[in-house]
């Protein structure tokens, strides 16, 4: 199951395609089917695999179902040290909450976090 990419290329079949069992596709393939998308949607900002990936960590890292390790493996890092130093940073409590006393807006700063550079 771990050999099986999420996103595969469709081979051709005789007179029809199918999705390959095996082969991933390419990234300039993947990128340009989500700028697609984007465009339909008509979002302001494309869409790229980079955002699957750091959103996707980032559930992760919040999950408590999820070790260090299995985080490691699952985004091949060889360490946590890469989650810290290149996904932790983007994220941040409300801090104008926690200041001021106040309830911290969680799906609020979640979302924050989520916007594009």
């Amino acid at each position: 199951m771990l050999d099986v990419p999420i996103f595969r290329k469709s081979v051709r079949s005789g007179y029809s395609y199918e999705i390959s069992p095996h082969e991933p596709l390419t990234y300039a393939t993947l990128l340009s089917l989500m700028k697609a998308i984007s465009l339909i949607l008509r979002l302001l900002q494309p869409t790229r695999p980079y955002y699957l990936r750091y959103n996707a960590a980032n559930e992760f890292n919040q999950s408590g179902d999820v070790t260090d390790a299995l985080q490691n493996i699952m985004l091949q890092h060889a360490s946590v040290d890469t989650f810290i130093k290149h996904y932790l940073l983007r994220r941040s409590g409300d801090i104008r909450a926690i200041v001021s006393g106040y309830e911290p807006q969680e799906d609020l700063m979640r979302a924050a976090s989520r916007i594009t550079r």
